[in-house]
Order: C-alpha cells, then sequence, then structure tokens
C-alpha cells in the first residue's frame, strides 16, 4: 500500500493542530486542579457544615447530599478524569482526550453549581 505524502503546508497546519490540543488539554488540566483545590476547601469558606439556615429541610438535605456527592467522588473523579485524558493523549486520541477532559469539568461544575444554587 502506497503511504499519501504530506504536503510542507499540511504537515505545519497538523503540527499546530496538535500544538493547539495540547495546550487545550493542559488548560483543562489546569481548570480541573483549580476547581478541585477551591471545592476541597469550600466546607469552611462556604459554611455547609452549618446549613441550619436553610430554612426548608427538603432543601437543605438535596444541598448537603449533592455537596457530599461532588466533594467526596466528584473531585476525585474530575482529578482522575485529567489522568485518563493524558493517558488518552499520550495513546494519540485527541479527540477523547479532549472528551473525556471536558466532560469531566462540565459534570463537575454542574453539580457544584447545583449545590451552591440549592444553598440559596
Amino acid at each position: 500500500m502506497k503511504k499519501a505524502v504530506m504536503t510542507p503546508a499540511g504537515q505545519a497546519r497538523q503540527e499546530l493542530l496538535t500544538l493547539l490540543c495540547d495546550l487545550l488539554l493542559v488548560a483543562t488540566t489546569l481548570v480541573a486542579l483549580g476547581l478541585g483545590l477551591v471545592w476541597f476547601m469550600s466546607p469552611l469558606a462556604l459554611g455547609f457544615a452549618g446549613s441550619e439556615q436553610l430554612v426548608d429541610p427538603d432543601r437543605r438535605q438535596w444541598a448537603g447530599t449533592l455537596y457530599r456527592l461532588s466533594y467526596a467522588f466528584g473531585i476525585p473523579m474530575l482529578l482522575l478524569a485529567q489522568v485518563v485524558a493524558i493517558a488518552l493523549r499520550v495513546r494519540r486520541s485527541r479527540l477523547w482526550a479532549m472528551a473525556v477532559s471536558m466532560l469531566a469539568i462540565a459534570a463537575f461544575t454542574l453539580c457544584a453549581a447545583a449545590a451552591l444554587k440549592l444553598r440559596g
């Protein structure tokens, strides 16, 4: 089978795409680390331990449950997803690496935002 020869312009475009994907992966990893750190430090800052100020007990229960889930499972999954994304990128699967990284950040942010919204 004959292998296609890439033109210099096509090769430069491919290298630029690879660089941009790598930079995006670095950026999403830094965002994930920042989100994880901020959420890890949030029990004292947000005062979830003293959530008695919420009048509605159902809302207080939902907010506490979402917060505990995002804290106990969300942070580790967010960071683990970044490791998986880096492993996928090393195996030359840029599309899956970006998808895993961005979906993990989106899911974690959605859960955290829901907990904060219920909190008031």
